[in-house]
């Protein structure tokens, strides 16, 4: 369990650290952007750098996901590389799970209707 609440954190570090330096970038101050053209020019390259950190860390701190499932390779490089594109894409899943559990329970779950 203590491995599941590593990943947590460290996803959780990620996206935390790629929203801050994106914030600084764009000039985002008390959540009002100051510039929207910034904004549009560098958010599809937040993925790269979460992705780019995540793998750094996973090397850094030798984490091994495809270890905790059974999964041995003679090449632990190949699995810090997994594990760190694994942490990378956690964070972006867990930022939205985030938002949408403060957005409240309507975001999280549609209302369904029926037409009679």
């Amino acid at each position: 369990m203590n491995d599941m609440f590593a990943l947590i954190f460290l996803s959780t570090f990620v996206e935390g650290f790629v929203k801050y330096v994106f914030d600084v970038f764009t000039g985002v101050e008390d959540g009002t952007p100051k510039s929207s053209d910034k904004i549009a020019r560098l958010k599809p390259y937040t993925h790269y750098v979460a992705l780019v950190l995540s793998v750094a860390i996973a090397f850094a701190y030798r984490v091994d996901i495809p270890a905790m499932f059974g999964l041995v390779t003679n090449h632990l490089y190949v699995n810090y590389l997994i594990s760190g594109i694994a942490i990378g894409r956690g964070s972006n899943y867990l930022n939205d799970l985030i938002s949408k559990v403060r957005k409240g329970p309507n975001s999280v779950s549609q209302k369904v209707t029926v037409n009679e």
